[in-house]
């Protein structure tokens, strides 16, 4: 199987580190896959009829980190966060899974 950590890294310096760790238990192997580019950019090459190749693990960015994207309130950070969420889940396979995580909000640098 394979999971997708998605970075909101900029998409003029993409960068992939891939490793490959065999199983004592199972005869599968694992992979991990980091990119370091514009998650909406990577997403948009996958769909429903080709959805990505495994299971998704990623943590969204806080209210702070959007303001170049128009997001300043609440309500502006609530709808970016439900569509973010909304093209991840649209373009997973039905057998895999997609982890979000959030760290705390950070407001006045705190």
């Amino acid at each position: 199987e394979e999971a997708h950590a998605l970075a909101g890294a900029s998409a003029a310096n993409p960068a992939t580190e891939a490793a490959a760790t065999p199983s004592s238990s199972s005869p599968r192997t694992l992979t991990r896959e980091v990119r370091a580019q514009d998650a909406f950019e990577y997403l948009a090459s996958y769909s429903r009829a080709a959805p990505l190749p495994g299971h998704v693990v990623t943590s969204l960015p806080d209210i702070s980190e959007l303001g170049v994207n128009g997001v300043k309130t609440r309500a502006d950070y609530a709808a970016w966060i439900g569509n973010a969420v909304g093209i991840i889940l649209d373009r997973l396979a039905d057998d895999c899974y997609a982890v979000f995580y959030q760290s705390d909000v950070i407001k006045d640098g705190r």
